[in-house]
């Protein structure tokens, strides 16, 4: 049986709302030692935010896809991670080009 999404990406990712500081997301990207954060919604006006630097349509991928179908969308739209969303669109996970390495390297 093949993999999903959901057996293999990070669940609870963690995530910034747009209101928050630059300074602050690259601080967790650094402590954290990863390369994105997923933005949520929010609503706040600051000088530099995470808001005025997101993807404003990012693409996202449902937990039940097939993980070979999500890699293709990776591959064909040249993105590293792709924020995994529930059914009412509430970030759930994130699945990187890493967690794709690693599933292919344990199958």
């Amino acid at each position: 049986m093949s993999k999903t999404v959901a057996d293999v990406m990070t669940s609870n990712p963690i995530v910034v709302q747009p209101q928050t500081p630059i300074k602050e997301a690259i601080q967790l990207l650094a402590e954290r030692r990863i390369s994105g954060l997923p933005v949520v919604d929010g609503e706040g006006n600051l000088g530099q935010t995470v808001e005025e630097v997101m993807s404003e349509k990012p693409i996202t991928v449902e937990p039940d896809r097939a993980l070979k179908e999500a890699a293709r969308l990776m591959h064909e739209k040249e993105i590293r991670r792709l924020p995994v969303v529930d059914e009412q669109g509430q970030v759930i996970g994130i699945l990187t080009r890493g967690d794709i390495v690693q599933a292919m390297v344990t199958e």
